[in-house]
């Protein structure tokens, strides 16, 4: 969380911890042996790319049900909101996603304004 008022960011996750589920192999260089002879296993990490939407929804209300039959439909494990429109006084759960985290960034004043991230849970 930022420490400007205007830039505040709030959400909700029914997971209340981030794990990351990254694994990291150490290579170490035998006594005496030079970096140039190194060898590093020819496996190749699993990969798996992230699935993304980004929306600029004008209106982020209006559009829940559209972006429900997004998600539903392609399943993506982090979704991108701009352009909410979004108060404080909108409740977290008017903007929930079954199965998704979300940090929210409301607009306090004038028009347009406001950004939402959603992250598939667990991600």
């Amino acid at each position: 969380r930022t420490e400007n008022t205007k830039d505040q960011w709030r959400g909700e996750s029914q997971n209340k911890g981030w794990t990351d589920s990254s694994s990291e192999k150490s290579i170490s260089l035998a006594e005496g042996s030079h970096p140039d002879s190194l060898t590093v296993p020819s496996q190749k990490p699993k990969t798996c790319p992230l699935k993304l939407i980004v929306l600029n929804a004008r209106s982020l209300l209006n559009k829940m049900p559209l972006l429900q039959t997004l998600v539903f439909i392609n399943r993506p494990d982090i979704v991108i909101v701009t352009e909410t429109w979004a108060t404080p006084c909108v409740s977290n759960s008017e903007l929930n996603l079954q199965g998704y985290d979300y940090i929210r960034n409301d607009r306090h004043e004038g028009r347009g304004g406001g950004r939402c991230i959603y992250v598939r849970q667990p991600l």
